[in-house]
């Protein structure tokens, strides 16, 4: 039986690097290229977000490629979850980049 209020997330749906029929669910411009577990993670947390991490689970449209998936604790809609989770990650690497230059 499924939890009420946890989502779960796959990296392809903000991966920009991938098409609508790949599995990407943000529109290019905010999607992210290549967004890893980990990242996800951590933006769950900077957001104050429960989740639950998953390396082993495939997502279904690759079933060969063990990316793994999230399981956010967030009532609101999937879409926006999305949307704040590929809002955080380019900031965390916009602030990494420019920690590394100065």
């Amino acid at each position: 039986m499924r939890r009420t209020g946890a989502k779960t997330v796959f990296p392809a749906y903000l991966d920009s690097g991938k098409t609508v029929r790949m599995g990407r669910r943000l529109p290019r411009g905010v999607s992210v290229p290549s967004p890893s577990l980990q990242e996800l993670r951590e933006a769950c947390a900077r957001l104050g977000l429960s989740s639950s991490m998953s390396a082993e689970g495939a997502y279904p449209r690759e079933s060969v490629a063990r990316t793994g998936f999230l399981r956010v604790g967030y009532r609101g809609g999937k879409g926006r979850l999305l949307r704040m989770l590929a809002s955080e990650v380019r900031a965390a690497r916009s602030s990494t980049i420019k920690r590394s230059k100065g």
